[in-house]
């Protein structure tokens, strides 16, 4: 069984920048870096994010006030 001693913050390769759109306090809108930052940030599920993200959930606001959009990162 592997024990983690330590967190690591790096972004992996794979992930997707979001940019989250809050459409109540437009100050609060923002592009982060992956889902698990956005996650973080509000203290959500990454598995319903996901679903908002895909289009799988009816409403089209995540906590009716949030428009995802992910954004592809393209190589630099």
């Amino acid at each position: 069984e592997e024990v983690r001693t330590s967190y690591s913050s790096e972004i992996q390769p794979t992930s997707r920048s979001i940019l989250a759109e809050n459409i109540l306090h437009p100050s609060l809108t923002k592009e982060y870096p992956s889902l698990n930052s956005f996650a973080l940030a509000v203290k959500g599920d990454k598995e319903t994010i996901r679903h908002y993200l895909s289009g799988q959930r009816e409403g089209k606001l995540y906590r009716k006030q949030w428009r995802l959009t992910e954004l592809s990162n393209a190589p630099g």
